[in-house]
């Protein structure tokens, strides 16, 4: 009876953290583009979603924000990209003057086996 109990508190807490990342703010290190002479961030914002839907949803439908730099560290500009439709567990690569992000949302009824990379300009 006891392990059953720990076993509940745990899994809460597995829960609970999961919810907590999917409902606040990830900040990527800043990405060095030199092509375009500046750097990139990017910024997965909170889920629009709550406790009673799926976790997996919850943090696939975090929006996700590209901000650009100068070479003093000032913005340049911030956009969004679209939602739902990229990995949001570290599903980018900077390029020389550009971003690659992967097509790959594994709650998409559509997800299948390829490998899609869209490419991002930075202006």
């Amino acid at each position: 009876e006891l392990l059953y109990g720990r076993y509940d508190t745990e899994q809460m807490m597995v829960e609970e953290l999961s919810w907590y990342g999917a409902s606040n703010c990830f900040y990527s290190p800043l990405y060095l583009i030199p092509g375009k002479d500046c750097f990139v961030r990017i910024t997965l914002g909170e889920t629009s979603l709550d406790k009673s839907d799926n976790i997996d949803k919850a943090y696939y439908d975090r929006p996700i924000y590209v901000m650009t730099f100068d070479n003093e560290f000032k913005v340049i500009d911030e956009f969004e990209i679209e939602r739902n439709r990229y990995n949001t567990f570290a599903g980018w690569c900077p390029l020389y003057d550009r971003i690659a992000f992967f097509q790959e949302n594994a709650c998409d009824p559509q997800n299948d086996n390829d490998i899609v990379i869209d490419m991002i300009s930075i202006d």
